[in-house]
């Protein structure tokens, strides 16, 4: 996840697909809807070449 503008929000450069899985290897980011499902993070918007979800930043 990259900040691309402040204008823009966060924005997945590379971004190919989720999976659904227990914990994140290294190089995956978990998505989340709520701050609640990110351990003490905050779940950030980030936008995906039209497509909207949630990051844990």
């Amino acid at each position: 996840m990259q900040a691309a503008d402040p204008a823009c929000a966060n924005y997945a450069k590379g971004f190919k697909g989720t999976h659904c899985a227990a914990s994140c290897v290294a190089g995956e980011v978990p998505l989340c809807t709520d701050d609640s499902e990110c351990g003490g993070k905050t779940c950030k918007p980030m936008y995906t070449k039209g497509n909207q979800v949630g990051a844990c930043d």
